[in-house]
């Protein structure tokens, strides 16, 4: 959807119900759908409306079905993670909907300059929490990225949402059909595996991709730019730079294990990533002496850098 086409949904949809909720302004717009902010009765709530030529072109099984699995959250909580509270089809407007609890905050793409330095540590942890929180409940986000993120309370909290590629580990994709499997998800921030759609579909293979896109929000939070910006024109040059390119992530003020995990988090071999990174490499280190602290360092460093290494060389020397 484009910002045209939005605007002219607000103008057609503002001060009507739908589902329920009385549509009051538009908070913001993607590629599949539009976000109101909205009144269900004394509640103040976000109302997502689906593009209808999203539902046009997979169908409104398909869409139905998406709908289904983000309602499979409804009754769970996580702080960092939106909650969802109702969806399905407005038969009176003709709309597909989620109704989801309002977030009075920006978006991380939209404020991302603003992010105090000290701030980074805690908002990566907290991202990093509510994926593996997901991946208890055997859920794949697989669409992470700063547009999907509301930053809170004075740059201190995030919260994760947009579960519209949400993704029960094990299940057929609902967009995979006769073999053939379909890229869903957003292109920039997506792991090399994923693009080419060869990620192993367990929670293993998931949580490679989780800790990819992870990786790529905190890129963003360190190199305050978003991660390939200067790839993203051509479609087919961010498309090589997604295989390709090694980011370049330096900080001479942020802790180092936040640089090395970001580094590992964006290595392009899912096998060598998950032996490098896991949810813990996005909290700070357990307390040690100074001289044991700075031989940690020394070895963190070396073996990520190894592994640079040796995705270069893949890179650069395909088998």
């Amino acid at each position: 959807m484009d910002k045209i086409k939005a605007a002219l949904w607000e103008s057609n949809l503002k001060g009507t119900t739908v589902a329920g909720c009385a549509v009051e302004k538009m908070i913001d717009f993607g590629k599949s759908a539009v976000v109101f902010r909205a009144r269900r009765g004394d509640e103040l709530v976000a109302l997502k409306i689906f593009d209808d030529e999203l539902i046009e072109r997979y169908g409104d099984k398909t869409q139905l079905a998406r709908i289904d699995r983000e309602l499979t959250l409804v009754g769970k909580s996580h702080p960092n993670m939106v909650e969802i509270l109702d969806g399905g089809f407005d038969s009176g407007t003709g709309n597909h909907f989620i109704v989801m609890q309002y977030l009075p905050g920006r978006s991380l793409e939209k404020c991302l300059q603003e992010i105090p330095e000290e701030n980074v540590a805690l908002l990566i942890e907290q991202l990093a929490s509510v994926c593996q929180y997901l991946e208890t409940l055997s859920l794949a986000h697989r669409d992470i990225k700063p547009a999907n993120i509301v930053i809170l309370e004075n740059f201190t909290r995030l919260v994760l949402l947009d579960f519209g590629v949400l993704k029960p580990v094990g299940e057929v994709g609902l967009t995979d059909s006769d073999g053939i499997q379909s890229f869903v998800g957003t292109l920039q921030y997506s792991s090399p595996e994923f693009l080419l759609r060869d990620e192993e579909d367990s929670l293993e293979g998931w949580r490679a991709l989780s800790l990819y896109q992870i990786g790529g929000v905190l890129h963003d939070l360190i190199m305050r730019k978003p991660l390939f910006h200067d790839y993203v024109h051509p479609y087919g040059r961010l498309v090589m730079a997604v295989q390709n390119d090694l980011p370049s992530v330096t900080s001479a003020t942020l802790p180092s294990y936040l640089v090395d995990a970001c580094k590992a988090a964006l290595i392009k071999n899912c096998h060598t990533r998950l032996e490098l990174v896991s949810w813990a490499s996005f909290s700070p280190p357990p307390k040690m002496t100074a001289g044991l602290a700075a031989r940690e360092r020394v070895t963190r460093r070396s073996v990520v850098g190894q592994a640079l290494d040796v995705s270069f060389q893949e890179v650069v020397h395909p088998a």
